[in-house]
C-alpha cells in the first residue's frame, strides 16, 4: 500500500521488517506524550491479565462520541487527533466494546428518511467510518488512533488485500498483534494467519495470539507443544493455554522424542509459576498428569531442563500437595541419581542449571564468577548466588563498578520510573543494590548511583541497605560512612517520593533502625 505519511507507525514498522519479522530488540519510537513506558504491548497485556475492566465514564464516552463524529465526516487528521485524546483518557484495549457497539447502534441507510420523532438522531455512515479507520493504521503515529482504528476494521470483516497487508503488517508489532488478531480471526482463513503471525511474534504479540490460535491440525498443536511457553514474557503467562491447546495428556500417553519431553517440561514448570497467571491449579484430574509425566522421565534421557522442571515439582508437592507422597517419591528418587548430577555438572559448564546445582550441593561458584566476568550482560542476573558467599563480594561488588556506566547513571529523582534504553542499565544495578543490605560499608559507588537514580526501585533499595546497616551494626551511617551521608544531604529537595524522602531525613538524623522499623507497613 502506498502511504503519505512516511513516519506513520505502520512505515516504521514496515521498514524494520527482515525476512518477514522484526528485529527482536525493535520498539516503536517514543515521542512526545507518545513515549511507551514499557516493552511494546507490556501496558495492555498487564490491563488484560491484572486488571477489572472499568466501564467508560461520561467524559470518556462525550469523548469517543467527537471522535466518531470526526471519522463520520471523513475528516482524517481530526479523527486522528480526538482518537490520540480518547486514548489518553479511555485506552483502545479497555474500550473495544464500546467503540464498536456505539458505531453499531448508530450505523444508518444514508438515503433513510429522518425520524420526525427523533431529529437529532446520531446517523453514522459506514463507509466514511471504514475510509477513517483504514486512514488511520496506515497513516497514523499514534498507537492508541491506530489501535482504535483497528477495532473498527474489525467490523468491516472484508478488506481489499493492501488493507490485509497493513493489518498484517502492524501485527508483527508485538504493540498490535492482538488488535491485528481479532481482524485476522474474522478472515476465511484466519485461524492460519493467526499461525504465521504468532510465529513471528515473540513478546506480548505471542501471549495474545496463542489465545485466538485453534489446534485444528497436528502441525498447530505440535507447535503449541515445542514453542506455546517460549515468549519474552514470561512463560506463565502462557502455560495452561499451551497445555490444553497442545493436548499435553495427549501427548504423554504416547511415544515422546526427547526434545518433545524437554517442551512438556518446559510447559510443567510454566504451570507450577503461578505468580502471574493461574497454571498447575486449573488442571483436572492432577495426579494422572503427573503420574504420565513421571512415567515418561523414567525411560527418558533427561537432561538440565527435566530435571529442573522435576525439581520444581517436587518443591511445589511439599509446599502445596502433600497428599501426594508418591508424586514426592517419584521426583526424589529422580533427582537422587547419579545421572542427575552428571546434567547438573554438563549444565554448569554451559552456564545453567545453577538451581538444580544448589539443591544438590555441587559447587559452581567460581565457575559462575567467570561467567558473569566474560559475559556480564548474560549473567549479572545470577549476583544474588554469589552473593550469599561473603568470600565473592567484594569481586561481585567490582565487577559491576567496572560494567556499569555509574557517573552516565546518575540523574535527579524524577516520577518517572526509568524509561528506553537507559532502563537496562539502572535494572542491572537494582541486582546488586538488593543484595548490598548484607555488607554494611561495602558498595559505595553502587548505593550513591542508586541513590541518585530516576528509577524509583533503585532508590528505594539503595534505601534499604542503608537503613539495615544501622539495625546490624547500631551505627548511624554517618558513622558507617561519611561519604554516604554526605551523598544524602543533597537528595531531600530532589526526592518526589514523599516516603523515601521522610527515610532520607531519617538517616540524616542519623536514626538507627530497628527490625520492627524494616517491616513493610510496620508503622
Amino acid at each position: 500500500m502506498t502511504t503519505t505519511n512516511p513516519n506513520s507507525l505502520y512505515n516504521v514498522i514496515k521498514a524494520a521488517v527482515v525476512d518477514g519479522k522484526l528485529p527482536r530488540d525493535f520498539s516503536l519510537p517514543k515521542h512526545g506524550d507518545q513515549e511507551l513506558p514499557f516493552a511494546d504491548g507490556a501496558m495492555d497485556g498487564i490491563y488484560m491479565f491484572h486488571m477489572d475492566h472499568t466501564p467508560m465514564t461520561e467524559d470518556d464516552r462525550a469523548q469517543m462520541v467527537k471522535a466518531v463524529d470526526c471519522m463520520n465526516r471523513a475528516d482524517y487528521k481530526a479523527s486522528d487527533e480526538a482518537l490520540k485524546k480518547l486514548g489518553s483518557m479511555a485506552s483502545a484495549i479497555a474500550t473495544p466494546d464500546e467503540f464498536q457497539d456505539y458505531i453499531y447502534s448508530h450505523a444508518v441507510n444514508p438515503n433513510d428518511p429522518i425520524d420526525p420523532a427523533n431529529p437529532d438522531e446520531v446517523r453514522l455512515t459506514l463507509k466514511n467510518i471504514c475510509d477513517t479507520a483504514r486512514w488511520l493504521i496506515a497513516e497514523s503515529e499514534n498507537v492508541e488512533s491506530v489501535k482504535f482504528g483497528l477495532i473498527v476494521c474489525e467490523i468491516f470483516k472484508s478488506h481489499p488485500n493492501d488493507i490485509k497487508d497493513v493489518i498484517r503488517t502492524l501485527g508483527l508489532s508485538d504493540e498490535f498483534t492482538i488488535f491485528s488478531v481479532w481482524n485476522l480471526r474474522n478472515w476465511p482463513d484466519g485461524n492460519d494467519e493467526i499461525f504465521d503471525l504468532i510465529q513471528k511474534v515473540r513478546g506480548w504479540g505471542r501471549v495474545h495470539a496463542l489465545n485466538y490460535l485453534e489446534p485444528r491440525t497436528p502441525e498447530i498443536r505440535h507447535w503449541i507443544l515445542m514453542n506455546g511457553t517460549d515468549n519474552d514474557v514470561m512463560p506463565a503467562y502462557t502455560s495452561i493455554t499451551a497445555w490444553e491447546k497442545a493436548g499435553v495428556n495427549y501427548f504423554l500417553e504416547g511415544t515422546l522424542t526427547p526434545e518433545e519431553f524437554n517442551a512438556v517440561s518446559f510447559i510443567l514448570e510454566a504451570l507450577l509459576d503461578e505468580g502471574p497467571a493461574d497454571g498447575i491449579s486449573l488442571i483436572g484430574d492432577l495426579e494422572r498428569f503427573l503420574n504420565l509425566y513421571l512415567d515418561q522421565a523414567e525411560k527418558q534421557p533427561l537432561n538440565a531442563i527435566d530435571y529442573d522442571a522435576i525439581l520444581n515439582l517436587v518443591n511445589w508437592a511439599f509446599e502445596v500437595r502433600a497428599d501426594m507422597p508418591s508424586i514426592i517419591e517419584r521426583c526424589e528418587k529422580i533427582l537422587n541419581s547419579d545421572a542427575c548430577e552428571a546434567a547438573a555438572k554438563e549444565a554448569i559448564k554451559k552456564g545453567t542449571g545453577f538451581s538444580l546445582a544448589d539443591a544438590l550441593n555441587i559447587d559452581y561458584y567460581e565457575t559462575l564468577f567467570e561467567l558473569m566476568q566474560k559475559d556480564f550482560a548474560t549473567y549479572h542476573g545470577h549476583c544474588w548466588r554469589l552473593m550469599h558467599r561473603e568470600e565473592y563480594a567484594d569481586r561481585v561488588i567490582d565487577l559491576f563498578e567496572e560494567n556499569l556506566p555509574l557517573e552516565l547513571m546518575k540523574d535527579e529523582p524524577s516520577m518517572r520510573s526509568g524509561l528506553g534504553q537507559e532502563f537496562n542499565e539502572y535494572s542491572k544495578l537494582l541486582f546488586i543494590l538488593q543484595e548490598l543490605d548484607k555488607y554494611p560499608g561495602k558498595g559505595e559507588k553502587l548505593l550513591i548511583t542508586g541513590l541518585n537514580s530516576p528509577v524509583i526501585n533503585n532508590r528505594y533499595m539503595a534505601l534499604r541497605a542503608l537503613k539495615t546497616w544501622t539495625k546490624v551494626t547500631g551505627k548511624s551511617i554517618k558513622q558507617i560512612s561519611p561519604k554516604l551521608h554526605d551523598a544524602l544531604y543533597k537528595l531531600p529537595s530532589k526526592e518526589p517520593d514523599p516516603e523515601l524522602k521522610a527515610d532520607i531525613l531519617d538517616l540524616l538524623r542519623g536514626k538507627i533502625y530497628t527490625a520492627t522499623d524494616l517491616i513493610p507497613n510496620a508503622n
